[in-house]
């Protein structure tokens, strides 16, 4: 897939890279405890992060990138370990706006 992009979006995508980093470092560093592995925060981040990166590579084969966003949720949710940090409030939370979001649509 790299050698099929053009400079551009490879400057795009490497930039992005390192924006995502950089946000996250500054995150870290506002609150350290907030955002560290096994916190509700890092946990919504991590599934953040993977579901858009789904739909991106379901999205470039031609389906609607939704589905890999759902497809994403549910690996993380049975996979466990990285989103073992989400209490059960945060989860019905992030719910309840991911349908509100799709409604939406």
């Amino acid at each position: 897939m790299l050698r099929k992009m053009d400079w551009g979006a490879r400057r795009c995508m490497i930039l992005g890279l390192l924006l995502a980093a950089l946000g996250f470092g500054l995150l870290v560093l506002v609150d350290k405890d907030a955002f560290l592995p096994d916190s509700p925060a890092f946990a919504t981040l991590v599934v953040w992060a993977t579901a858009h990166a789904a739909g991106s590579l379901v999205g470039a084969c031609g389906l609607p990138p939704l589905l890999g966003m759902l497809m994403s949720g549910i690996a993380l949710k049975n996979i466990g370990g990285v989103v073992d940090g989400l209490t059960e409030g945060w989860s019905a939370a992030i719910r309840a706006m991911g349908l509100s979001v799709i409604l939406m649509r």
